[in-house]
């Protein structure tokens, strides 16, 4: 497992030279977040199927997380912005991360266990229903409209 762990540290320092790499440096001011590139994944172990079940499950959270915060971002900064959509995408934005924190808690639940079976699968499932409730409230009310 020290083997794994070092391997671990390996990948991710080499995905982080590649992101910093000063082809894809931004500017850090506050129109930086606009465009470019983003890159966004979770490392498993592959000896540890628990892991490399949750794995995709963890990444696809954290893109609903971001995709969200980015629209609030930008409804904020736009200048057609109004009263009654910043509310309605507040409402909206709260409701994602309410299933967010949910799923959240339920993935780092699953995490503790050791095997997957039955039940883990079956708690996987309603864990990727939460997920995707998440993310179609995105689509639906805060897409790029």
């Amino acid at each position: 497992t020290t083997k794994v762990m070092i391997m671990k540290y390996i990948i991710a320092f080499i995905f982080g030279l590649v992101l910093c790499s000063p082809t894809f440096a931004a500017d850090l001011s506050a129109n930086a977040g606009s465009g470019g590139l983003f890159a966004i994944g979770t490392l498993a172990d592959a000896n540890n199927p628990v892991e490399m079940a949750l794995a995709p499950e963890y990444t696809r959270l954290a893109v609903v997380r971001h995709r969200t915060a980015g629209r609030l971002k930008a409804l904020a900064n736009s200048k057609e912005s109004n009263a009654d959509s910043i509310k309605a995408a507040l409402y909206a934005a709260t409701q994602v991360q309410q299933l967010a924190d949910e799923a959240r808690r339920d993935l780092d639940g699953l995490a503790q266990r050791k095997t997957v079976d039955i039940g883990f699968s079956a708690s996987l499932g309603v864990v990727r229903a939460t997920i995707k409730r998440a993310e179609v409230i995105y689509d639906t009310q805060l897409g790029s409209k």
